[in-house]
């Protein structure tokens, strides 16, 4: 079901007020028209949402394999009638949760949508962006802003020889040493990509193994589970790019990439650890890059997780929040046990990273921080 347009005026220095007017025979540049899709995700927004964002987690291939079965509801905002804004939502009881995640909105759009949401369910109190960047610090209505996660991304030139020059001497120095070795050693070594629906399942079964082993190896469980790698796999044959490396024609190291416009997004990388020595997961990463540069892609999506890697291959971070708008004070305040958790996730989270960083790994209160841990853990242990 589709409601009718509703157009938005904005007078100047005054909040949007919404009227229920008949659809236009011309529409203005600056006029903006909202309309609210009851029923999903129609196929026409979400071409237009791919091209609008460009990111993974605002995609309409990533809503199919991983959004919720029913309930989805989609809010676009034309200006000309061309798409500035499309989010998709859902209602959980008082609360929206918008399902856009890792992109950039101004703090216009925002406080439009919340106007909009705050006035058609009157039962709503409260709306939640997982993951977003906006510059505005302050907002209309109350409000809870924390962060939340990071993308590592590179901003890839025009051809792999550029990428190659660009990087510092010592990274430029160890892939070209790195490449020379493994091919001495291992004659048979070769890589390759390959369109995700083209993709053997076994091979991205492969990569996902080597990820369990990388985990295991740290004492960690590995965030692959049985249902998570069928969603992967599921993706992946949408608009997944497979890159392997193979010795005696077994893969011995993978990435497993989606692409959203001209973007890529490293959702696996992982290699059989008896080639540790070989950096084949580093070898495997740049490899796969250069693939991403040959099919014209602008960047590359490292994601979350401060790996130094990421950052030797130049990827530069990317930093998003949560935020919370409340319909009102009233509502703020009998939120309060949630707010009180968001905030307490917020300052542990803050002090994960903080222990993460490399610039930190020498200050004695990282050091003390970890050797408690540690301790802790062999208690438990």
């Amino acid at each position: 079901m589709e409601t009718s347009p509703l157009q938005i005026n904005r007078g100047s220095g005054s909040a949007a007020q919404l009227q229920q007017k008949a659809p236009a025979a011309s529409v203005d540049r600056n006029e903006l028209q909202v309309t609210l899709h009851t029923d999903g995700l129609p196929p026409g927004a979400a071409t237009e949402m791919d091209w609008l964002y460009q990111n993974l987690f605002s995609s309409s291939a990533m809503f199919r394999t991983h959004g919720p079965a029913s309930g989805v509801q989609t809010y676009v905002v034309r200006r000309g009638g061309h798409a500035v804004t499309i989010l998709a939502f859902r209602i959980d009881g008082v609360r929206v949760h918008v399902m856009n995640e890792q992109i950039s909105l101004s703090g216009e759009e925002i406080e439009r949508f919340a106007e909009f949401v705050f006035q058609k369910f009157s039962q709503i109190r409260s709306i939640v962006f997982k993951a977003v960047q906006t510059l505005r610090t302050e907002f209309t209505f109350p409000h809870q802003r924390y962060g939340f996660t990071n993308d590592i991304v590179l901003t890839l030139p025009t051809t792999s020889e550029a990428y190659l020059d660009s990087l510092g001497k010592s990274t430029r120095d160890n892939i070209k040493r790195y490449l020379k070795l493994c091919k001495r050693d291992f004659p048979t070594f070769s890589f390759e990509s390959v369109d995700g629906w083209n993709t053997p399942e076994e091979s991205l079964r492969a990569i996902v193994a080597f990820n369990h082993e990388r985990m295991a190896g740290k004492s960690k469980v590995s965030g692959l589970t049985d249902a998570e790698s069928a969603r992967l796999i599921a993706l992946a044959r949408t608009c997944g790019l497979v890159s392997t490396v193979r010795i005696d024609g077994r893969i011995c190291a993978g990435t497993i990439c989606y692409r959203v416009g001209d973007n890529f997004f490293m959702r696996v990388i992982a290699h059989d650890s008896c080639y540790d020595t070989h950096r084949l997961g580093l070898l495997c990463c740049y490899l796969t890059i250069c693939e991403c540069i040959r099919r014209n892609a602008r960047h590359y999506h490292f994601l979350w997780g401060r790996e130094e890697y990421k950052y030797r291959l130049l990827g530069q971070q990317r930093d998003f929040d949560t935020i919370t708008l409340y319909r009102s004070r009233v509502a703020y305040l009998r939120d309060g046990v949630a707010v009180a958790k968001k905030g307490l996730r917020a300052r542990v989270a803050a002090a994960k990273l903080w222990l993460l960083d490399p610039a930190n790994e020498g200050r004695a209160a990282a050091r003390f921080a970890r050797m408690a841990k540690e301790r802790l853990r062999g208690r438990k242990g």
